[in-house]
């Protein structure tokens, strides 16, 4: 969309690979695209929230990103550049949110 701004750029070592953490509006985006191409790699399925870049693992085969909705506190996950899947790298010692009632989230567009 025209809203969209980049927030952060990360490249690989290895692995011909480019992060771009996008602010899109009143939520954020993750695009891993080829090094060489731009084209997108893989498509990364985040829920509606917003987060920060982190870097690439040593290899370029994983991405460490933060990213919070507003049912869920944030957490550093990792994500697999081939597949763009998702795994939350620690959940240990988080406070929970047991027992509040979930949030709505939707976005509405004028």
């Amino acid at each position: 969309p025209a809203t969209d701004e980049i927030a952060a750029i990360a490249v690989a070592k290895q692995g011909n690979a480019v992060a771009v953490v996008l602010t899109a509006g009143n939520h954020g985006d993750v695009r891993l695209l080829d090094a060489t191409t731009l084209k997108p790699k893989a498509a990364v399925s985040l829920p509606l929230g917003s987060g920060a870049g982190g870097a690439f693992s040593e290899d370029g085969k994983r991405f460490t990103l933060a990213w919070s909705t507003p049912s869920t506190p944030g957490d550093i996950y990792a994500v697999q550049v081939a597949t763009g899947k998702l795994a939350a790298l620690d959940r240990g010692g988080k406070a929970s949110q047991e027992g509040l009632s979930a949030a709505s989230v939707a976005i509405a567009q004028p």
